[in-house]
């Protein structure tokens, strides 16, 4: 049972591994400066890699491949070559090579967290979900105070139906990193799932206060509120359902505020 998948977008592809695009814009001149440097230095790994960023960076994925292959190919146990040729990869929707160049940085560089991030979120993608979870695994052992790893082990879990592991997961992400926005808005969805309408509404409400203004946070509040049904909800449920409705305006989200206000107006008069 994948419980977590109608929330949102994959989590797990929020993290993004270092350097995986240049820190700048990557304008003609920078390109013909680093274009300049491989061909002064063709043997230069890093040369060969920072012009690969810098074509990925503008979209050019096969030429960005190209030199990432030939930074490789001069020092193979260059991880950071590894990194940026699976990343472009995958984003070429190369998944089994992307896969492969993964599986290499994390051979080089088996203690490096990130990767094992990286590698995960690709087999997630993948639906290849036991092998997600060593990875995360791996990446919580490495690194367990970090929060981001245990939101993707959160999301991953309640994917496999684990729905204790997924909130435990969430609810030591929140306390480790208060303001990590998607682990308190994954955390709401694993609470109204079981039914804990007073701590999914908190939830959803520090989201908010972290991100205002996200759609789909706000319907999970607006419904949650609804849901509860306590009267002395209603002025923030009529605020947040009409706040909804500008940012999506469509029949659900207006029967939704038809209802709050429907009870708004039976609540004065009584």
């Amino acid at each position: 049972m994948a419980i977590l998948i109608a929330a949102g977008s994959a989590l797990a592809q929020a993290k993004r591994p270092r350097r995986s695009a240049p820190a700048s814009g990557s304008s003609p001149a920078q390109i013909q400066k680093l274009r300049a440097a491989v061909k002064a230095n063709p043997k230069n790994h890093e040369a060969h890699n920072a012009l690969g960023l810098a074509l990925a960076k503008i979209g050019q994925i096969n030429p960005a491949i190209a030199e990432f292959k030939e930074s490789v190919r001069l020092k193979p146990d260059y991880a950071e070559g590894w990194l940026n040729l699976g990343s472009a990869g995958e984003q070429k929707g190369d998944f089994a090579a992307a896969l492969e160049s993964y599986r290499k940085a994390s051979e080089i560089k088996p203690d490096d967290a990130q990767l094992r991030i990286k590698t995960g979120s690709l087999l997630l993608r993948l639906q290849r979900l036991d092998d997600a979870a060593i990875e995360f695994n791996r990446a919580l052992q490495l690194d367990p105070e970090s929060a981001e790893i245990r939101t993707n082990l959160g999301f991953l879990l309640g994917q496999m139906g684990d729905l204790n592991g997924s909130l435990s997961q969430f609810e030591e992400a929140v306390r480790i990193k208060p303001d990590l926005a998607q682990a308190h808005y994954y955390l709401g969805v694993g609470r109204l799932i079981s039914n804990d309408l007073d701590k999914a509404i908190s939830s959803f409400r520090a989201f908010n206060n972290l991100k205002p203004g996200d759609a789909e946070a706000l319907q999970s509040l607006g419904s949650a509120l609804l849901r509860r049904g306590d009267p002395a909800d209603l002025p923030e449920t009529l605020k947040v359902l009409r706040q909804l409705l500008k940012l999506r305006p469509n029949q659900e989200t207006e029967e939704m505020l038809r209802k709050a206000e429907e009870l708004s107006r039976e609540r004065i008069k009584n």
